[in-house]
């Protein structure tokens, strides 16, 4: 045969070893850089719990980090979250001395972007869960 087709032939034999061992595929899963132990981060999702702590402290947890609710270490608890649109509400109660309520007990309350409103400052009362209407109207 004739020296320029072995020439060929090596050559073509060398462009695919280097290209099958110089080209890998990337991964389909990297590794999450994250902040700190522990926490994982979901890309394009935001994951919200609310509840509250042992000592009735309600909290909301955005993505594994929590953040207290309520100001000035009033207690209370949070029973129920919905998000819509934007909008995230929570229902629960808040145990704290007022001028209507100078007896400390439960007053009805919901958070709407972590403002709360208190609904009831008079009556023994809480919330357990809210809905919010396309229209806009809150249901407790």
């Amino acid at each position: 045969m004739n020296k320029r087709f072995y020439l060929f032939i090596l050559f073509c034999f060398a462009a695919v070893l280097t290209s099958l061992f110089s080209c890998k595929k990337d991964s389909n899963n990297p590794e999450p850089e994250t902040e700190d132990p522990g926490y994982e981060e979901y890309a394009g999702t935001e994951v919200y719990i609310a509840g509250d702590l042992k000592t009735h402290i309600p909290v909301l947890w955005k993505n594994g980090k929590p953040k207290p609710i309520l100001d000035n270490g009033n207690s209370g608890m949070a029973h129920h979250i919905i998000g819509y649109g934007n909008d995230l509400y929570i229902a629960g109660m808040t145990q704290e001395f007022t001028d209507a309520n100078p007896s400390n007990f439960r007053s009805a309350i919901f958070w709407k972007n972590e403002e709360r409103v208190i609904i009831d400052k008079v009556n023994d009362t809480e919330l357990k869960q809210i809905h919010r209407a396309a229209n806009g109207d809150i249901y407790v």
